[in-house]
């Protein structure tokens, strides 16, 4: 199988062929194919996994216009997939795989000019430290406080729990009202102790 027609429309590209799974650009004109809206019975479970990877090497070997790289975003049970879409061409669709959520995966296969310029996938995101500082407090000790400023931030690199990314923990300046209760299931001791007696 293959595109009868590529029509591209600002923000969006579709397979005009009736049985075509309908991708969509995005603003990097990147084409994704999300394949977890994809629910084959048992009966037509090949036949719909190879019109998926007839129409990918389709695109793949004609690559459209504007066109920098396909995404392919599986379920975790499609990962029968995996192996006919990562082998190298002329046996496979030369994709490789970018990142994994406990039920799905996402591959992408460059197809833009020059080298490969897919960032690697993020491991943190710091952008909510204030509301996420407060929360943790409250959790863990019941206290209310209210956030004053980011004091400091350090990266550490080589954590075994982390399975190779760096972990960052934040300073946080917070004023504190009332007495801090223990909450057992998740700390041992929460005495409050002043900035002096912290640093030596």
């Amino acid at each position: 199988m293959r595109f009868s027609c590529l029509l591209l429309l600002p923000g969006r590209i579709y397979g005009r062929h009736s049985s075509s799974f309908v991708p969509f650009m995005d603003r990097h004109n990147c084409l994704h194919f999300d394949l977890s809206t994809v629910v084959p019975t048992q009966k037509n479970c090949e036949n719909v996994q190879s019109r998926i990877l007839e129409q990918l090497s389709a695109v793949c070997n004609e690559v459209p216009p504007r066109c920098n790289a396909v995404w392919v975003h599986l379920l975790s049970s499609q990962c029968s997939l995996l192996p006919r879409l990562c082998a190298p061409p002329p046996d496979g669709q030369g994709f490789q795989l970018h990142h994994a959520k406990p039920k799905s995966l996402s591959l992408y296969r460059w197809l833009g000019p020059g080298d490969d310029r897919v960032p690697a996938f993020t491991t943190h995101q710091v952008a909510i430290t204030a509301d996420a500082t407060l929360r943790e407090v409250y959790e863990e000790t019941g206290l209310q406080p209210t956030f004053r400023a980011l004091m400091g931030v350090r990266e550490s690199n080589g954590i075994p729990s982390t399975f190779g990314t760096a972990e960052i923990l934040a300073l946080c300046h917070l004023s504190l009202s009332g007495s801090p209760t223990e909450i057992a299931s998740q700390l041992k001791l929460c005495p409050i102790v002043s900035s002096s007696s912290f640093l030596k």
